[in-house]
């Protein structure tokens, strides 16, 4: 299984993680999303769970800090983004 489709399943299923992310925009809540997203899955090998927390801090650098609270959608365009990435 690719970690685009664990990233979706993430999506759909984890109430903890949208919470984090409705969040990002504080330290917390970064931390609870990258946090949330690594524990969520523990058959992420140690490479797999450093690349994808490598590429969350990588996009969260290239984009503007947030003006308001992270919506649904914007995660819908972190996951889009990540999965090219990946």
């Amino acid at each position: 299984m690719s970690i685009h489709t664990r990233l979706i399943q993430l999506f759909k299923r984890n109430v903890a993680f949208e919470w984090a992310i409705e969040q990002l925009h504080t330290p917390a809540g970064y931390y609870l999303c990258q946090h949330t997203l690594v524990d969520q899955y523990p058959d992420l090998s140690p490479q797999e769970k450093t690349r994808l927390l490598s590429k969350i801090n990588e996009l969260a650098e290239q984009t503007a800090p947030f003006s308001a609270p992270v919506s649904r959608q914007d995660w819908r365009r972190l996951e889009r983004r990540l999965s090219r990435k990946m």
